[in-house]
């Protein structure tokens, strides 16, 4: 929040009264304390709510000005393969604004940014470049080309992505490390993930499968830092 331009930090919660685990309320009401205007410093508004908080983050995100809705990223597992990603992308996609992830450190040392000369592409670069603008983190590019073996070569395509990043960040002063290698691009993106490092990535367009949710989302639930998924304007 530090970091950010916002003036602001509404707090979508469980109401502590009606959650039946003892614990849990114990834990709401915990994190709530904790999270105030002087630890923050911005303003923070506590709002409690019965019903479904992704609606609520919604609606919220439809009636006022907000900048992103935050959420936790779940942990991965036999019957999370994508860490639940793609509940939460579909639950909160209708308020077309970024969502951020959160897993790890609260501050980024640098932003990674893959590569592409595609609409979403560019729309996830120079949302990466405009942050690492103003919390003073540099932007990694990474472009993943395909293996010898496999497919067309595309690493002077790959390479060209990585060029146009580096000439949009220099516009802000933003410096940009090129990152271009061969191989699988989950495995690459996720390789070179951090608990201080944040992935921006585009939010994929309509209903995310839970099963074959795409590149973005299967990077992002085996990155080792925070994801932010960028919608793209049409």
């Amino acid at each position: 929040m530090r970091n950010s331009n916002a003036a602001s930090l509404v707090i979508v919660h469980r109401n502590p009264e009606t959650v039946k685990s003892v614990v849990q309320a114990r834990e709401v009401v915990e994190l709530l304390t904790k999270a105030t205007t002087e630890s923050l410093g911005v303003e923070v508004e506590h709002r409690a709510v019965d019903g479904d908080p992704y609606a609520v983050r919604v609606a919220l995100a439809k009636e006022e000005s907000v900048g992103a809705i935050v959420a936790p990223m779940r942990q991965r597992g036999l019957l999370r393969p994508y860490a639940s990603i793609p509940k939460v992308l579909n639950a909160l996609s209708p308020a077309q604004v970024p969502v951020l992830l959160t897993n790890g450190e609260p501050r980024f040392e640098q932003i990674i940014a893959p590569a592409r000369r595609t609409i979403s592409g560019d729309s996830a670069g120079r949302a990466a470049i405009d942050i690492a603008r103003r919390s003073g983190s540099k932007v990694v590019g990474v472009a993943v080309a395909n293996p010898t073996f496999m497919g067309r070569d595309d690493l002077r395509e790959k390479r060209n992505a990585t060029s146009w990043l580096r000439r949009e960040a220099s516009v802000q002063d933003v410096h940009v490390e090129r990152h271009v290698v061969r191989g699988n691009p989950v495995k690459v993106i996720a390789e070179v993930t951090g608990p201080d490092k944040l992935l921006v990535v585009s939010m994929p367009s309509g209903h995310v499968s839970r099963w074959s949710p795409g590149i973005a989302v299967w990077a992002a639930a085996r990155a080792a830092g925070s994801v932010l998924f960028v919608p793209v304007a049409r």
